[in-house]
């Protein structure tokens, strides 16, 4: 799983796409020790992404396509969003947190970029 590039999408290139890095996911299977552990391994995570509004729609909606791992209490993804926002339809200020582990990692919905159709996201200060 890519926060980049979930689905797909075309990288966007250029000037403008500078500045955007990747959050990479690995969803790890269990070990001759305990074979049915599970669970979420962040290989790789910049403090500014591009996500695609499908992600964000699976995470919000907890999609049943994505497996259960995702949805764990405390390991896993989580989704919020505020609820004063002036605008129900779109995400920006919703927060988007992976916990993986000994790793977490939270990302804050900004702005979408319509020429790549995705949302800009950052590590809140």
């Amino acid at each position: 799983m890519s926060l980049r590039d979930p689905l797909g999408m075309t990288q966007p290139v250029g000037p403008a796409a500078e500045g955007y890095g990747e959050c990479a996911i690995t969803r790890l299977h269990g070990s001759l020790i305990a074979p049915r552990t599970e669970m979420l391994r962040i290989d790789h995570a910049d403090p500014r992404v591009l996500i695609t509004p499908e992600l964000l729609k699976s995470a919000r909606c907890r999609d049943p396509e994505m497996d259960e791992l995702m949805w764990a209490p405390g390991h896993g993804v989580t989704y919020t969003c505020p609820h004063d926002r002036p605008d129900p339809a779109c995400p920006t200020g919703d927060v988007l947190r992976i916990d993986a582990g000994d790793r977490c990692v939270v990302y804050r919905i900004g702005k979408r970029l319509p020429v790549w159709d995705c949302y800009e996201a950052e590590w809140p200060d």
